[in-house]
């Protein structure tokens, strides 16, 4: 608490303003004193003395009067009020009465006086030489003048002035002593009242008497007659001045319950309570250490007085701040102040939430990317090696926060090591949580591997140069480039340390064979593969080959040595379609077979010297006199896959799973069968009922149909905030840069503005956007609601104009929002809660899936006028970046290899595009600013959907927005296609063996493939049946050739799944039926009704009904009247029909299928086609007996039979062949039941998807 004392002891006029926290004001005033006489010894009256308490005068400007002492002769009253005395003759001039002391409160007269002391009375002479002293200024009433030889000036009192000789004291001021030339009268002192003057006489004059004080506004008060200031002294002695004496005490309360938020990385919000309302102002002191010192701590703001919150931003992370708050009270440019208790708050310190680490530098692992976006502190990093139970701390290091680049390197590390690396950031004051991440140090290969000694049958050993410092060991393998193994390194023939550079424990080789040595460093996670090869010298002998005619095979032992067999007779050789290739070869009966472990060693086959696919020997089986040896090949295709296709053409897939999967060569053929059909229509709308069964969007996509139009709906409700609100109260504020240069201003607490709104389309919750463009041209205590749910409340001042998002989470409070459903009024509403000035030019309520940030707004040019008072350009009312609705899938069993799209819209400009899918929206082809569109796919699809992007468009500038407020809107569409027989995958998920998934696409594919060599690999050769010739023909010994018509098709009727269609409009016809746009209802499913009032109607009394053509018409006697419109809802099986040109109406050729996953007429009648298209020449098979097999001989080319008639390409489907004689069964065409399970399989994959 301080005290103040203001003093003013000089006569004259003064202000003063008292602070509104002024306490414990007390005041002490002293009036004037008089003036002694020219002559003789006379005193002038001392002025009057007053004192009290005068709590009133807090937060008042107070007059101050400061009453002059009296001087000698004319006009010598004190300054306020003094009574004159007046010159004389012969050095007897009589003195003035001394000024009131007064303190005036809301005014300068005399009526506005609080306070008076009064001034004491002039002194005058006589005769006798006696003094003639002045009365003393009161007390409440003032002393009387002396008279020796005249009459006296009489104090003043509380109701009127002394009485004089000659003048009266009168309110305020004293009265003037007697003129005379010999003596003459004392002035009068002043006062609430003043006394008196002097009389006058040629004997002697009279004193004047003293002025009365005042107390009555005082409280504690109590005055003292002659206690003010002393008059004169002595001949010509002039009277003292008086005094004012004003004190009080300034005593700031504190602050209170000062809170601190500190739930962010760089903010920290403080609270507080304002316990004294007469404060000018708050300070916010924050300090890094307790203690808070307002002369060392840094301010970061100074506040209002009413104001009890503020956040503190651009903070250092995980630090630890203390506040104070400091309330001040300025009074004469000296602040006194009241500091609240401090409160402490640390900031969010962000933690590492991942990093990279690279491996690619031997010893080394490199950190990366783990910036946590810190701005204080440093990271720490640690590791040790993954099996180790916990981390050394001497494996660790610290990390400066803004080093560039930001990384650390871990050197010294062992080689093929797996390290645990954990990063955490850290401050003074906090501590992150570790991320971790593993990674494996580089192992490095053995390199200079050399074979010494290396002769044509034998070798010392061979040694490298270890490169790698590794905890692990090192595995020497051995492979012969003529002998195929299991693993492809070959055989591992030991292991040594991981010190070790040389091995010398190898096989016996042989002449003129390469040999390849791979040593490879191996650790618990890791190996490194180094490798030599070298070719033996050769011995300059004749080295063994198969013969050419006949059977030769050899088989290695598990001893490493490579046996030789004996093939007796009955040996069979099963090449497969769509299979692995198999030999079954009779040997002697040797017991060492079913002895040892021979199973799965390696087997290798040669027929009249042409090597057969063989891998290895699968079964050994003992017979009577014999044992059998079976093998097989293409083993690499019993690896386990798993595949999965959203679209992909089927040959194209089996290619793609050889190439990646194993090391065959793919000879895949593309299927040759051409376009089979041209400039396909397979979509189409033009009405309301089409458009509602082509159109695909949901409740929450903006879009309708309506009028035979499809439409894209309002996602933005934008107004401004002087129109369209359903109540309000405030006024309105004029500036040029507001939307036609007024705003909404909300000047009151209490006032409030409303808008009502509504939406055509379900919009959920989490993107409901609320935003305004507002402006605080002051303060303002606000509160956003949206539905009666507050969202967001603004204590602030100053923001220039500008959109705000009111669900940004610095003025956002806790609120769960409904979704907004269509059709709903909503109500956005804002509230002045306290403080007022708010400006409200614009609000928008918007679906934030349709638009960027609002604080991106103004890069979109949302955020000023066009012109001065002019309009803004968005936010647009649709779309501003379009939105986009598909149509449905058109069903088709071809394949879809190029699209085009012809519409009609109102418009094109902006963002509007039109776009084609044949793989179901996994990819587009898309054209903008169109309305047609005629592209090829890169790949064939499996189906046909279009789709259309649609926004806003128009122009003007005489409203806001300026653009986008019309919707684009499509008329009708035709979407066509080009139709190949390729088969395609369709939503397929494949695992299993390789040559399991490879035969099953096969199937689906209408394909074949077989396993072939192909010099020293193997090839896969694929391709579709017939597709291929062959360059040989069989050695036909015999055949049975069998064709049939049993499958022929020449007349196809395809029915689809069930249909359901609701709400279809129609116009009621009472003299014909009316065409309802589908076929083949079915009986029972209809419902029909009025869609205004939902009244159902029945069949027969309101209306009749033709199923098979899909056709209404109402009764005359019926509740249903002519040309009013009507609903209907009702099941129905879509069918199409294809008949051939050859067809003669023969019913044994004509065929109806039921394919469910069929949907549309369309879809029907191409699958109609296809059947005919498979089935329409019948079936041929043919049982072939040959007497030799060439080995090349492919399985999956024709054969064509020059024995049989005709001359037609035979497609191989079984073969076997054993000791010279064979057996095939060849043929071509389709069955009715495989083409329609063909077309059910790719449709029903499709309809999965859709």
């Amino acid at each position: 608490m301080a005290t103040i004392t203001e003093t003013y002891d000089t006569a004259g006029q003064y202000s003063i303003d008292i602070p509104e926290a002024a306490e414990n004001i007390h005041v002490v005033l002293e009036g004037g004193g008089g003036a002694a006489a020219e002559g003789g010894d006379p005193y002038g009256g001392d002025g009057g003395r007053v004192e009290g308490d005068f709590p009133q005068a807090a937060g008042e400007t107070l007059q101050i009067y400061v009453g002059g002492g009296g001087t000698i002769g004319d006009s010598s009253g004190g300054f306020n009020g003094g009574g004159s005395g007046h010159a004389a003759n012969f050095a007897r001039s009589s003195g003035g009465g001394g000024g009131a002391s007064d303190i005036r409160i809301g005014g300068t007269t005399l009526d506005d006086r609080a306070a008076v002391a009064a001034g004491g009375g002039g002194a005058t002479d006589d005769d006798d030489g006696e003094p003639v002293s002045g009365g003393a200024g009161g007390g409440l009433e003032g002393a009387d003048g002396d008279t020796p030889l005249s009459s006296d000036g009489e104090g003043g009192t509380q109701t009127a002035g002394g009485t004089g000789d000659e003048s009266d004291g009168s309110f305020g001021t004293g009265g003037d002593g007697a003129s005379g030339s010999d003596y003459p009268g004392g002035g009068g002192g002043a006062g609430w009242y003043g006394g008196g003057g002097g009389g006058s006489t040629t004997a002697g004059g009279g004193a004047g008497g003293g002025g009365s004080s005042y107390i009555d506004d005082l409280q504690n008060a109590t005055t003292t007659t002659g206690g003010g200031a002393a008059g004169g002294t002595g001949a010509g002695a002039n009277g003292n001045d008086g005094s004012v004496t004003i004190t009080f005490d300034l005593d700031p309360v504190a602050a209170t319950n000062l809170t601190v938020n500190a739930e962010r990385e760089t903010k920290i919000d403080t609270s507080w309570t304002v316990n004294d309302p007469d404060v000018d102002g708050q300070r916010v002191y924050r300090d890094t250490s307790s203690g808070v010192d307002p002369s060392t701590a840094t301010e970061i703001v100074d506040l209002g007085s009413s104001i009890q919150s503020h956040t503190d931003t651009v903070l250092d992370n995980g630090t630890q701040f203390y506040y104070a708050v400091e309330t001040y009270i300025t009074y004469d440019g000296t602040d006194y102040t009241a500091l609240s208790a401090e409160a402490t708050g640390t900031t969010v310190l962000p933690d590492v939430t991942g990093f990279e680490l690279d491996a690619s530098v031997q010893d080394e692992l490199t950190a990366q990317n783990f910036d946590a976006g810190l701005n204080t502190g440093q990271y720490r990093i640690r590791w040790k090696e993954s099996d180790a139970s916990s981390y050394d701390g001497a494996d660790e290091a610290t990390i400066a926060y803004n080093i560039d680049p930001l990384e650390y390197v871990i050197a010294g590390l062992l080689d093929g090591e797996k390290y645990d690396i954990g990063i955490r950031t850290e401050t003074t004051d906090v501590t992150g949580s570790w991320h971790t991440a593993s990674e494996v140090t580089k192992l490095v290969a053995a390199s200079g591997i050399t074979f010494d000694n290396l002769t044509a049958t034998s070798i010392d050993s061979v040694s490298w140069t270890v490169e790698s410092d590794f905890e692990g060991a090192q595995e020497v393998w051995w492979q012969r480039g003529d002998y195929e193994y299991d693993d492809p390194k070959g055989e591992l023939l030991g292991t040594v340390s991981s010190t070790t550079s040389s091995f010398s424990d190898l096989p016996m080789i042989h002449p003129d064979r390469d040999y390849t040595v791979t040593v490879r460093a191996v650790t618990q996670y890791v190996h490194a593969d180094g490798s030599a090869t070298e070719t033996s010298p050769s011995a300059g002998l004749a080295q063994h080959a198969a013969p050419p005619r006949g059977w030769f095979a050899e088989v290695e032992h598990p001893s490493g040595s490579t046996r030789q067999l004996t093939v007796a007779d009955g040996a069979q050789w099963q090449p497969q379609l769509n299979g692995l290739p198999r030999v079954r070869l009779p040997v002697p009966r040797d017991e060492t077979w079913r002895s040892e472990a021979i199973e799965g060693q390696p087997l290798r086959v040669w027929y009249n010297g042409r090597r057969l696919p063989i891998d290895e020997l699968e079964t050994v089986t003992t017979e009577a006199g014999q044992t059998v040896l079976e093998g097989r090949g293409g083993l690499q295709l019993q690896r386990a896959i798993e595949a999965e296709y959203s679209s992909k053409a089927a040959h194209l897939a089996a290619e793609e799973l050889i190439q990646q999967h194993t090391d065959y060569t793919a000879n895949v053929d593309a299927p040759s069968n051409g376009v089979s059909i041209a400039d396909e229509l397979l979509l189409e709308a033009d009405t309301t009922a089409e458009w509602q069964d082509l159109a695909v969007f949901g409740d929450t996509d903006p879009f309708e149909v309506t009028n035979d139009t499809l439409v894209v709906l309002e996602t933005s409700y934008f107004t401004r905030g002087t129109k369209n609100t359903s109540d309000y109260s405030g006024t309105l504020r004029n500036d040029v840069a507001y939307i036609d240069g007024k705003a909404l201003y909300l000047t009151s607490s209490g006032d409030f503005a409303e808008w009502p709104l509504s939406f055509n389309h379900e919009i959920p919750a989490d993107r409901i956007g609320l935003a305004v463009r507002h402006e605080i041209p002051g303060s303002t205590d606000a509160e956003w609601s949206f539905n009666g749910q507050t969202v967001a409340t603004l204590s602030t001042s100053g923001p220039s104009l500008a959109w705000i998002d009111l669900r940004d989470s610095f003025i956002t409070v806790d609120h769960t929002l409904s979704q907004i459903s269509a059709g709903e009024t909503q109500t956005l509403k804002v509230d002045i809660t306290g403080s007022a000035g708010y400006v409200i030019d614009s609000i928008c309520v918007y679906d934030t899936k349709y638009y960027p940030p609002v604080g991106d707004w103004a890069d979109e040019g949302w955020d000023a006028v066009h012109e001065d008072g002019g309009h803004l350009d968005g936010p647009p009312t649709y779309p501003p970046d379009g939105a986009q609705v598909r149509t449905t899938d058109a069903e088709t069993p071809y394949s879809v290899v190029a699209a085009s799209v012809t519409s009609a819209l109102n418009d094109t400009s902006g963002s509007q595009a039109v776009a084609v899918s044949n793989d179901q929206g996994l990819t587009w082809l898309e054209a903008t600013n169109t309305e047609t569109l005629d592209q090829s796919f890169s790949e064939d699809g499996g189906a046909l959907r279009a789709r259309f992007t649609l926004g806003g468009t128009g122009s003007r500038n005489n409203a806001s927005p300026r653009f986008g407020f019309d919707p684009q809107t499509v008329d009708s569409v035709e979407v066509r296609a080009d139709l190949e027989d390729t088969p395609i995958l369709v939503n397929q998920t494949f695992e299993g063996d390789l040559g399991n998934v490879l035969s099953e696409i096969a199937k689906q594919g209408n394909s074949i493939w077989e396993v072939r060599r192909d010099g020293s690999g193997y090839s896969i050769e694929w391709t579709r049946a017939g597709q291929r010739q062959a360059a040989t023909d069989l050695d036909v010994s015999s055949y049975e050739d069998t064709r049939t018509i049993e499958s022929k098709t020449l007349a196809c009727e395809v029915v689809g799944g069930r249909q359901s269609v609701s709400g279809r409009r129609f116009t009621a016809d009472a003299s014909s039926f009316v065409d309802l746009g589908d076929t083949d209802i079915i009986a029972g499913t209809e419902y029909v009704f009025d869609p205004a009032t939902s009244e159902g109607f029945e069949r027969g009394q309101d209306y009749e009904i033709d199923n098979r053509d899909g056709s209404i018409k109402i009764t005359n006697t019926g509740s249903m009247a002519d040309g009013d419109t009507y609903a209907i809802d009702y099941d129905f099986k879509p069918r199409g029909r294809h008949e051939a040109d050859e067809w003669d109406g023969d019913a044994t050729l004509e065929r109806r299928e039921e394919i469910p996953g069929l949907t549309s007429r369309r879809g029907c009648q191409q699958a109609a086609l296809r059947i005919i298209q498979e089935t329409g020449g019948g079936l041929t098979e043919v049982d072939v007996q040959f007497a030799d097999l060439d080995p090349d001989q492919s399985l999956v080319s024709a054969i064509k039979l020059d024995e049989l008639p005709g001359g037609d390409l035979l497609e191989v489907r079984e073969i076997d062949f054993s000791d010279g004689q064979g057996r095939a069964l060849l043929g071509d065409g389709q069955s009715v039941d495989d083409a329609v399970n063909e077309i059910r399989s790719r449709i029903e994959a499709v309809a999965r998807r859709s």
